[in-house]
């Protein structure tokens, strides 16, 4: 009994984290449509919203945090770093997602083009041999 309510309740935790994630990414979107509505904003803050939509709708799963924990920590890196992590803060701060950038439409696209070979790798690939796929795309663009 004791080992069964300790299960539903990680259950529930991982489904609470992820219910907060969608919330907090869907309430930054809004921010940013309110910082700034200007057509690059607008794309940049979409593509930042999907990318994180997607992967931790698809990665924050109990079964795949406890295969693959070191995977995991690898898939998320990414999207926290360069797509939920930019749409948070520059809402917090109040600055458009595309401050300081030249080309904000291609850098998301990029992003979401390498987030999408990662997760690609991860789902389709043998456990052996997504670790160095995704190596392969870190690699890449500082070729």
């Amino acid at each position: 009994m004791n080992r069964d309510f300790f299960q539903n309740t990680q259950d529930l935790n991982l489904i609470k984290v992820r219910q907060n994630l969608f919330v907090i990414i869907t309430v930054a979107f809004l921010f940013q449509l309110v910082i700034d509505f200007s057509f690059e904003n607008i794309i940049s803050s979409l593509l930042a919203s999907l990318i994180s939509l997607v992967t931790f709708g698809l990665v924050i799963q109990k079964d795949i945090i406890r295969r693959f924990p070191i995977i995991v920590l690898i898939v998320l890196s990414p999207v926290i770093s360069y797509a939920f992590g930019p749409l948070l803060f520059q809402s917090i701060a109040f600055k458009p997602i595309t401050f300081n950038l030249q080309t904000p439409l291609f850098t998301f696209f990029i992003v979401g083009y390498f987030q999408l070979t990662v997760l690609i790798a991860f789902f389709i690939l043998p456990p052996q041999q997504n670790l160095w796929v995704i190596g392969g795309v870190g690699r890449f663009p500082s070729a």
